[in-house]
């Protein structure tokens, strides 16, 4: 790749971490990637395959800050609660104040009750009971 033209196109461009739209009104995002389906945009597998795994990276890196002992975890367990980091993100995880208290106390029965009994849960059920499933080690 030439590194001019990749300068050249980046200062043109900028930056967006977040989809914004474009002059025409399309969704953009990073260095002005289209990715309005509107205009044929969108991302490849491929690409969708390498944010999810640096997604799942940043999800685990989450877990294993606000889990002291997570490597003890059964691999069922950490996986349950790297899911929840995917779908809620650090702060969200972190606001299961009372599940992560039974995990502290190994109480996992209690740990899947609490996150039974969730804003989160009630939005998404399926994941919230297979999860709780996982977290009880069944």
């Amino acid at each position: 790749m030439d590194d001019e033209l990749t300068a050249l196109i980046r200062k043109h461009e900028g930056f967006r971490a977040s989809a914004y739209e474009d002059t025409r009104g399309f969704l953009t995002i990073g260095y002005g990637r289209l990715i309005d389906a509107r205009r044929g945009g969108g991302i490849t597998r491929q690409e969708a395959e390498t944010l999810l795994a640096a997604d799942i990276q940043q999800a685990e890196q989450d877990v294993q800050a606000l889990f002291a002992g997570h490597e003890g975890f059964t691999p069922t367990r950490y996986h349950a609660l790297v899911s929840m980091a995917f779908n809620l993100g650090r702060a969200g995880l972190a606001g299961f104040s009372k599940m992560s208290a039974a995990i502290a106390r190994n109480d996992w029965e209690q740990a899947a009750a609490e996150a039974l009994n969730s804003v989160w849960a009630r939005q998404v059920p399926a994941r919230a009971q297979e999860i709780a499933r996982f977290l009880k080690g069944s």
